[in-house]
């Protein structure tokens, strides 16, 4: 997954050195590996959409799907009710599009125990915390971690565990830190209305989201209690990382495993629809207050649709934050996040508050709730219908005649599609084999310039070129940067005594920017970029020498790049090009005549 990072808190220094390593792996035992397995409906939509991308030339999109689509990882811990059903708690975005979720508990030899077929019983998105249940009669501890009962405060030490991922794969890690604000308020993160968090300084990494905060606790069978659940880590500050406390997961706990057999469906759609409502009557644009009501059934259901249509007539501000949602986290959560903005727009006309009455709330044979919704001046209500996913009541379509009317003309999209999907699918063999991308912004560019000019020798030369992403795609055509060239010129001078001709070589130190034009050809994995460069420089030793004719030197350079893909994130080239340099003197001197150079360039270019 583009998945988010997990933060702790404190965890103890002076027990780290004292208690024996058995502890630490007892601590082990207990905090395990969660991946996700993806809704079949949420794979098929996105495999559609990379073959989308893969046709139309963005290949940089489509592999982004397709690492999004291998899964990622995150951390959790294993909690025993009274009753001895076993639970493991862990972060809500570690498991948000989950059908099903498995975990793995990591021996001390290193061999791995893995359970499958996890549920995701309850996930909380104000607070960001997911319970998941083993299968039914599946309760493989007898113990799991305990919390802490005592108050956590400012400086007190603190571990991390977890397992962040190191090239790419899970590994297990024990950090220490200490607590540097026990009770801060960050609306950003948590409403301070709901909890505070805790700030702390023990080591985390991608991967560490849902593992257990630790203290000492003598009382504790492992030596140590959670005081939170690692969630969050700020990459403006140094070792500024945060814990949701102890208090507020034992509260959800209780209120998903006790007072949630105690709600009646009907009951929680009730108060889950009053919030949905209150929340849709906002003004301003403030569509992203629904996404958490948004399910992925919608998503997989309407979401591709949506998000282009989201694309093409969103406002930029809505647009910006779609496509920041589905780059930097997740595909499926920028989709929902244009499903929201779809919703948004059905009921609001202007960025005005708008009154939305609801009418009677009806159950459905399948289970579902059906709810209209009718704003003022409107001729007919919306029936909204609303699903449990994740423990959650959540909105399966803003419209059921909508959705009707969109499943009709899939089945007949559907019907009509098996030509065109052929199409695609010889197209995108084809795309596979080509592209106009380059996924590499900067170049450093070290040559040889091999001079085919007498009395100007050969030299060498180093070129660092930008080419920046426009509209966050790969295609990097135009770059700018500067360079740096060094090479001699003969000059002779004839000496009147001896009537000898002395031969003097002057250096020519040459620095100036240069811009840089390219099209970035891949060949299969066989990198191929023509390019032509353009430079404006002058030469710095010879600028106050008569002799040197220092001055302006313009430079033109057509070449070509080649290289082979190996999949890395930086990749070497090699470069052949013709170069063109001309000097041009700033001042009127007989001894300062135009210089003209021409030369082979054969370089090598680091790209990253």
């Amino acid at each position: 997954m583009f998945t988010q990072t997990a933060k702790t808190k404190r965890l103890l220094c002076i027990l780290f050195f004292l208690l024996p390593v058995a502890v630490f792996s007892q601590v082990k035992n207990y905090v395990g590996i969660v991946r996700e397995k993806y809704y079949p409906a949420s794979v098929s939509i996105l495999e559609e959409y990379r073959d989308l991308l893969q046709t139309t030339g963005y290949t940089s999109y489509a592999k982004a799907i397709d690492s999004y689509l291998k899964g990622g990882f995150g951390s959790g811990f294993v909690y025993v009710a009274s009753d001895g059903t076993n639970y493991i708690i862990t972060n809500r975005h570690v498991v948000s599009q989950a059908e099903t979720v498995s975990i793995e508990f990591e021996g001390p030899d290193g061999g791995l125990t893995k359970y499958d077929n996890l549920k995701v019983l309850n996930a909380d998105e104000e607070i960001d915390l997911a319970i998941l249940s083993f299968p039914k009669g599946v309760n493989p501890f007898k113990k799991g971690l305990t919390f802490s009962s005592k108050k956590i405060e400012d400086g007190q030490e603190v571990l991390t565990a977890g397992f962040p991922g190191l090239a790419g794969e899970p590994l297990w890690q024990l950090g220490k830190g200490s607590v540097t604000n026990a009770s801060a308020r960050i609306k950003d993160l948590i409403d301070p209305e709901i909890s505070s968090l805790i700030q702390h300084s023990a080591q985390i990494d991608g991967g560490n989201s849902g593992g257990p905060l630790l203290t000492a606790d003598k009382s504790a069978e492992t030596g140590y209690a959670v005081v939170g659940v690692n969630t969050w880590k700020y990459r403006g500050r140094q070792d500024t990382n945060y814990s949701i406390p102890a208090i507020t997961v034992q509260t959800y706990i209780k209120k998903v495993l006790e007072t949630g057999e105690q709600t009646s469906s009907r009951e929680a759609v009730q108060s889950r629809t009053k919030s949905f409502i209150t929340a849709l009557s906002k003004k301003n644009n403030a569509f992203t207050d629904i996404v958490k009501y948004i399910s992925y059934d919608y998503v997989a259901a309407e979401g591709k649709e949506l998000f282009i249509k989201a694309l093409s007539s969103a406002p930029s501000a809505v647009r910006s934050v779609v496509i920041a949602v589905f780059d930097n986290y997740s595909p499926l959560e920028g989709m929902r996040y244009a499903v929201a903005w779809h919703v948004w727009t059905k009921f609001h006309d202007k960025d005005d508050t708008v009154q939305i009455d609801a009418g009677e709330l009806s159950e459905t044979s399948a289970g579902t709730y059906i709810l209209p919704l009718k704003t003022a001046g409107a001729e007919k209500a919306s029936e909204t219908i609303w699903i449990k996913e994740h423990g959650v009541w959540r909105l399966e379509t803003a419209d059921k005649q909508d959705k009707e009317e969109f499943s009709e003309k899939e089945r007949t999209k559907k019907a009509e599609g098996q030509e065109k999907k052929e199409k695609q699918k010889k197209a995108k063999e084809k795309s596979e084999n080509f592209s106009f991308e380059s996924t590499y912004n900067s170049y450093l560019q070290v040559g040889f310039d091999l001079s085919l000019t007498k009395g100007l020798s050969s030299g060498s030369s180093v070129t660092y070129f930008n080419f920046p992403d426009f509209d966050s795609s790969d295609i990097h055509w135009f770059g700018a940067g500067a360079f740096v060239s060094v090479d001699s010129r003969s000059v002779f001078i004839k000496d009147s005594v001896t009537n000898t001709v002395q031969e003097y070589k002057n250096l020519r130190l040459i620095v100036g920017p240069a811009v840089c034009l390219q099209v970035p050809m891949t060949v299969k994995k066989v990198h191929v970029f023509p390019y032509l460069t353009g430079s404006v420089g002058l030469n710095l030793v010879g600028f106050f020498s008569i002799e040197n004719a220092g001055g302006l030197v313009i430079g033109l350079e057509p070449g070509v790049r080649l290289g082979y893909d190996f999949g890395a994130n930086a990749n070497a080239l090699l470069g052949i090009a013709y170069k063109y340099q001309q000097q041009q003197p700033l001042f009127e001197n007989k001894a300062r005549n135009k210089i003209q150079k021409n030369s082979l360039v054969f370089s090598v270019i680091v790209v990253f």
